[in-house]
């Protein structure tokens, strides 16, 4: 709700819908919808990127549009959508959002609205004010920036106090109803393919940065490179599966598909050449998630113990405890437990032995 293409019907910018856009018509109903400093070509973009002109959503007649009485927020509420996840909500002025939430939960009360925010969203300055998403009762959640970014460093350079502290805080600053809620996510459309960072992690050669987009479209890693990314992918996915908050995988990330950034991370589903070993851990981690529902949805979170590249967190719900151990380091390691603990992979009793590069989901017996 920030901005639309050139090519879109109320901007018209190539005249394929008539010319009715604010583009091509001084007079088009749209023409207060976008913001001209001189017509028609300087126009007001997002980020300065030409094709995306930006809305204007302190025009009431566009505002009404997205968030009025019968407008895009109640429509697709009322055809069954369950909610909303916006884009860039850092960009989104406060009255609009005031008013998106009032429509959205006059629709449904249930519905929910989950905002695109990179950073911690407790204390946010965006455009040098303090966005009020959570006090002001604007957004529900938000997507789980933070802990992603903590995740990969995490494993970058095998110390777990920088998850430790990005968990720690994230979980004490947000409200409980907010943790819970949260979109944690480990790659998105906006970022390079999670397989393929931790494989620049595991192989530096594999760094992108300075190659042409050319080569960067083709580029995969070998068989043996793909091997020890896929260990790291799978210590992640346990933490993204068993922390505070909702694991949404990016499509493709649970058959390990690779790529660099925009937008070689939005290739298409590879249908038929899946890495089904992939499929069948993030499956066991989905199944794991779904026999302790309660546990993963709402259980307390307490990070118990980090110490070099070793992480202990808990989840508690009811009689039910949950142990996660995770070990970033390339060497085996070792981790006492009081009482007896099993292992929610092969229901085998832990013997107190953590693999490098792994993580343990244990449950107290």
């Amino acid at each position: 709700f920030n901005h639309t293409g050139d090519d879109s019907l109320y901007f018209d910018k190539y005249g394929k819908y008539g010319g009715v856009g604010a583009y091509s018509d001084p007079k088009s109903p749209y023409i207060d919808w976008y913001e001209f400093s001189t017509y028609p070509g300087g126009y007001k973009s997002w980020w300065g990127i030409d094709i995306l002109p930006k809305l204007n959503q302190h025009n009431e007649t566009c505002r009404d549009f997205f968030v009025g009485e019968s407008g895009v927020i109640q429509k697709y509420i009322d055809r069954g959508i369950g909610g909303w996840r916006l884009d860039v909500a850092d960009e989104l002025p406060n009255d609009f959002l005031d008013r998106l939430r009032t429509t959205a939960k006059g629709a449904n009360p249930e519905s929910v609205i989950i905002g695109e925010v990179w950073e911690n969203a407790a204390d946010k300055i965006s455009y040098s004010k303090r966005r009020r998403y959570f006090g002001g009762r604007q957004l529900d959640s938000v997507m789980n920036y933070p802990v992603k970014g903590a995740v990969v460093e995490y494993m970058k350079y095998g110390d777990a106090a920088i998850l430790a502290d990005t968990l720690t805080e994230i979980y004490s600053l947000y409200p409980d109803c907010v943790c819970h809620s949260l979109m944690n996510v480990l790659g998105t459309h906006d970022t390079e393919r999670i397989l393929t960072v931790l494989g620049v992690l595991c192989d530096p050669t594999l760094d992108g940065d300075l190659a042409e987009n050319s080569e960067l479209a083709v580029r995969k890693m070998t068989a043996k490179q793909r091997r020890a990314a896929k260990v790291l992918l799978k210590m992640a996915a346990v933490i993204q599966f068993t922390v505070f908050g909702v694991p949404s995988v990016y499509y493709g990330d649970e058959i390990g598909l690779e790529g660099y950034h925009d937008p070689f991370c939005r290739m298409p589903y590879p249908w038929g050449r899946e890495d089904t070993e992939l499929v069948e851990y993030y499956r066991n981690l989905g199944k794991i998630r779904a026999d302790y529902r309660n546990v993963f949805a709402e259980g307390e979170f307490k990070v118990i113990d980090f110490t070099d590249a070793l992480i202990a967190y808990t989840r508690r719900y009811g009689g039910d405890e949950i142990c996660v151990i995770a070990n970033a380091s390339n060497l085996d390691a070792e981790y006492a437990l009081s009482g007896k603990w099993y292992s929610l992979v092969d229901n085998k009793r832990f013997d107190g032995k953590i693999a490098a590069y792994s993580a343990v989901i244990l449950k107290r017996g």
